[in-house]
């Protein structure tokens, strides 16, 4: 095997070039080059084949099972709703928490309308004096 050397355009001084230098040598260290040609393998499976059945045995198991939302679709209502309902329980709704989360910088983080708590989706739909103003009008 031939051993390739290295040409450094840059000098090796900085402690972070030289972490990352450290890490890429031990990611490396175990890379075996074959002859051989690349083929996709299923690790879900022993022998390497995707199957249904090894999928339902992933989904089943018990490391990969999370808590998750589920909604029951209420057939009286337009889709749209079902959907707002839904985006709001996984917490997707673009409040002031939700888009702070996705690093989008918000000035003000509280409610809009009652400027008592912080603009959450539980907030803004449950515990807000506005939001409770709005469920008794429909409520009667």
């Amino acid at each position: 095997m031939q051993v390739i050397g290295w040409s450094w355009r840059s000098p090796l001084e900085s402690t972070e070039l030289l972490d990352s230098l450290g890490l890429l040598d031990v990611l490396l260290n175990d890379l075996q080059i074959t002859p051989n040609r690349d083929s996709w393998k299923w690790a879900a499976d022993s022998e390497g084949c995707f199957s249904v059945k090894s999928v339902k045995t992933l989904l089943k198991s018990e490391d990969n099972q999370e808590p998750c939302f589920i909604l029951e679709w209420c057939k009286w209502v337009p889709a749209k709703c079902n959907i707002h309902v839904w985006r709001s329980g996984l917490n997707s709704i673009p409040t002031v928490e939700a888009l702070t989360r996705r690093n989008v910088h918000v000035e003000d983080s509280l409610c809009s309308f009652c400027r008592e708590s912080e603009e959450t989706a539980e907030h803004i739909f449950i515990s807000c004096i506005s939001a409770a103003i709005v469920w008794n009008h429909i409520s009667t």
